[in-house]
């Protein structure tokens, strides 16, 4: 072999080893991406490698719809406690109403009570009076003193027992006034919860009357015109249902903006429009619009 050869020899020898390099460098940097993606909990475990992208995206779109499902549960659960908190504010208010019905009979007893009481007083005064007279009288008026003295036990008798009855009425007006002074706290507590929750305290808000009347013109800004106003019981915030004439179609809500005696201005609760509102359609409203109006 000359010179010439064994200097090929010498670089082929060089460029193996270069390119080896090259070989381990590329196999130290290489990745399954297959397992990456695919890679099952088992295999994950046996391999001591993470779980594939795959199943981790199923994982958390599964734990991602039990967050959703505890949302709507604990949704549910605030809506019902707002019902028992409304229906606790009704029974506080009807008790309020039956407790000043009672204390103001009471009071009255004890009017009564405390008349009975100053003519007994009177009369007890009288009679003393008489027994010194009789005192000083002679002895042929002896039975008619013992007479007036009866009388006069009998009198005393009956104080005392109005007495009694005066004192024990006072301390049911005691009990009454503390079992009041709860109430009013009771009552005051829930106003605050009440106030929130965001809702009217005021019980005359919810009452509606329910009126019915007809579209009288559609405007063609989305207003609508109506054949009953104030006069009939509508107020601004008032929810209204629409129906065709005939009956065959609901076709959404309207809300009250002006009120007029016997006329108002409504515009179309966005959303809730089911079909094309014209004149001659029907409008009506009841409780349960109201309610939802004022949540």
């Amino acid at each position: 072999m000359n010179l010439l050869g064994k200097i090929f020899t010498v670089l082929i020898f060089i460029m193996s080893l270069v390119f080896m390099s090259f070989a381990v460098a590329v196999y130290s940097t290489h990745k399954n991406w297959r397992e990456l993606v695919l890679l099952t909990s088992e295999e994950a475990h046996k391999a001591g490698k993470p779980l594939g992208l795959k199943w981790q995206l199923e994982n958390a779109k599964k734990l991602q719809e039990e967050l959703e499902n505890q949302l709507t549960k604990l949704k549910g659960e605030l809506d019902a406690e707002k019902a028992a908190r409304q229906n606790d504010v009704s029974k506080l208010k009807t008790e309020l109403a039956e407790m000043k019905q009672t204390n103001k009979t009471l009071e009255e007893a004890i009017k009564e009570v405390t008349i009975e009481k100053n003519k007994a007083t009177q009369t007890l005064g009288e009679v003393t009076a008489l027994n010194k007279k009789l005192s000083d009288d002679t002895s042929d008026l002896w039975q008619k003193w013992m007479e007036a003295k009866k009388e006069r036990d009998e009198i005393s008798s009956r104080l005392t027992t109005a007495t009694v009855q005066l004192r024990q009425a006072e301390g049911e007006l005691a009990r009454l006034k503390d079992k009041l002074r709860q109430v009013s706290d009771q009552y005051a507590d829930a106003l605050g919860v009440l106030q929130l929750f965001g809702l009217n305290p005021d019980p005359d808000y919810y009452k509606v009357a329910a009126v019915q009347g007809l579209v009288t013109a559609v405007r063609a800004n989305g207003l609508v015109e109506i054949s009953i106003g104030s006069d009939d019981g509508l107020r601004k915030g008032g929810i209204l249902r629409v129906i065709r004439a005939d009956g065959s179609m609901y076709l959404g809500q309207i809300e009250v903006l002006e009120t007029q005696p016997d006329r108002a201005v409504c515009r179309i609760v966005p959303g809730s429009q089911q079909g094309a509102i014209q004149p001659g359609d029907k409008v009506r409203s009841d409780l349960s619009d109201v309610l939802t109006s004022a949540n």
